[in-house]
């Protein structure tokens, strides 16, 4: 009986090449994904915060404070390498009659790997609705 032994002859090369093709680009898209996830939590704590910010002014004493507190805490975001631009105040809402604080925002941001020829950033906008704190009845 005779055995035959098997030539490679390079196969295992061309598995691995053809494998990488699926496997980089899965791995370049969960980069994306990653940075998208990142900004818009960012972007969801930076409402949420400049809408407590707002909420927390006093505008019986100084109207329109609850604004400019709102517009601090936007100017004054850390963000992410990821943000292209600065965050910015898309609609802010805020009376004494209606008791609350409306506040949304926008951030952009820029893709580490972008898709060729689709898009190369991401908006992200996020809400937050909060109840006036440092109202006090007369």
């Amino acid at each position: 009986m005779v055995l035959r032994t098997r030539k490679s002859n390079g196969a295992g090369i061309v598995e691995a090449v053809v494998g990488l093709f699926v496997v980089i680009p899965l791995v370049l898209a969960l980069v994306d994904v990653g940075s998208c996830v990142v900004c818009q939590t960012s972007n969801d704590a930076m409402a949420k915060q400049a809408a407590r910010a707002a909420a927390a002014a006093n505008i019986i004493a100084n109207p329109g404070s609850d604004q400019t507190a709102a517009q601090n805490i936007i100017s004054n975001w850390p963000g992410t390498s990821a943000i292209a631009g600065a965050p910015t105040l898309v609609t802010f809402r805020g009376s004494a009659g209606a008791g609350q604080v409306y506040v949304r925002t926008q951030m952009t941001c820029v893709l580490p790997i972008p898709i060729p020829m689709a898009m190369t950033s991401i908006n992200f906008q996020a809400e937050d609705t909060e109840p006036y704190t440092a109202i006090l009845p007369n």
